[in-house]
């Protein structure tokens, strides 16, 4: 069981919550409740349809997974996050299907704050809830920025790959038009 004094110092690492006045954080430290996982623990599933909330990792790691379409048993991982990093938090902001997996790879203590705790933190620490989000926004901006180069690459590598089949075609085409005359 993680004590008020560990939740107050992961808070204080987590990127989410850094540089917010101690004060502060301690009146949040209730909202958050403690849980850990063993090693290749679920915590959530891509396609979850109930989000229930956000974590912060205390200990351990976290793997960020997508799961890839057609291949019900193959995932690819998105990124592994280490302690003082957060997830899940779009669960707090709207009621979609979660777009990725959670997985521990390590025994892992999480904090977790519940999209109704968010709705009362918001209610009774307005600044707060105004940072938080201000920081989630940030990093959402950054997900589509990196999504959309994402795009583009694909993009870019199916026009090349058009582009080389046409030429290939143009060339068979030209060899057996050469052959057939000659």
């Amino acid at each position: 069981m993680i004590t008020e004094t560990e939740k107050i110092k992961a808070l204080q690492t987590s990127t989410l919550f850094k540089d917010i006045p101690d004060a502060e954080l301690e009146s949040l430290v209730p909202k958050f409740t403690s849980r850990t996982y063993p090693p290749n623990h679920t915590i959530f599933e891509d396609g979850n349809d109930k989000p229930d909330g956000m974590y912060v990792i205390v200990k351990g790691f976290v793997k960020i997974y997508k799961n890839v379409p057609g291949e019900e048993s193959r995932q690819q991982a998105v990124a592994v996050l280490p302690a003082g990093s957060y997830f899940g938090e779009m669960a707090l902001l709207d009621e979609e299907k979660r777009s990725a997996g959670a997985v521990t790879l390590y025994e892992t203590e999480l904090l977790f704050l519940s999209k109704d705790s968010f709705n009362a933190l918001i209610g009774q620490h307005l600044q707060l809830a105004h940072e938080m989000l201000s920081r989630i926004a940030k990093v959402m901006s950054k997900r589509l920025r990196d999504t959309n180069n994402l795009f583009r690459e694909v993009v870019s590598w199916g026009y090349r790959a058009r582009k080389e089949v046409r030429d290939m075609k143009t060339n068979f085409l030209s060899t057996i038009s050469h052959e057939l005359r000659t």
